[in-house]
């Protein structure tokens, strides 16, 4: 092999590659503004898309019956809706935290020792059947929004979704609120002297 094949070699080697990397050098403006009006990241099997999450518990929700006793006052989430029109990603973890608040009132009332995250918490909770299957399902569907909304950075949220996310989470916190109304107090473990 003379230098002359060995050059041909090398640049039939490299033909692709080069041409990819030119493409996306030349299109890396218009790609960078894209990318923040994707709805769903797809990678191999991994696929999100927080509107069909969201819709997907919305119609779970309105599947299931209401329970027999009369609800609390349903008193809104001060100030989420108001985070939702600026910044839509904080509206989605403010209105995360009204749940996980709800679960640990729960299991306090219930005498639950209060150690780990609160999907541990909720997961003892479900396990000693304080939270029913659809609850503990709907908890879980709801922090994994909450999860991709946080760590999906480059995905905007939109409004709709974060007064979805709102909706839904007091949805769940007035539930979970309405269940710990019907708890004894007896079922509070006393403490050892």
């Amino acid at each position: 092999m003379d230098w002359k094949q060995f050059f041909a070699a090398i640049v039939t080697a490299t033909a692709w590659p080069s041409a990819i990397v030119i493409v996306v050098l030349t299109l890396r403006a218009p790609l960078a503004k894209l990318i923040p009006m994707m709805r769903s990241l797809k990678y191999k099997d991994l696929q999100i898309d927080l509107s069909e999450k969201l819709e997907a518990v919305k119609v779970e929700l309105e599947a299931q019956p209401t329970l027999d006793k009369p609800p609390l006052p349903y008193v809104p989430i001060p100030g989420v809706l108001e985070l939702a029109r600026i910044d839509p990603r904080a509206s989605i973890i403010s209105a995360w935290i009204e749940v996980e608040r709800a679960t640990i009132e729960m299991a306090t009332k219930a005498g639950l020792a209060l150690a780990g995250p609160v999907i541990a918490i909720a997961n003892e909770l479900h396990a000693r059947d304080y939270l029913s299957e659809f609850e503990f399902k709907t908890f879980r569907s709801l922090r994994q929004v909450r999860n991709d909304a946080v760590h999906l950075s480059t995905k905007d949220v939109t409004y709709d979704e974060a007064f979805a996310m709102a909706e839904t989470c007091q949805w769940l916190a007035h539930r979970i609120r309405m269940l710990i109304e019907g708890l004894p107090s007896s079922e509070q473990k006393p403490r050892p002297a």
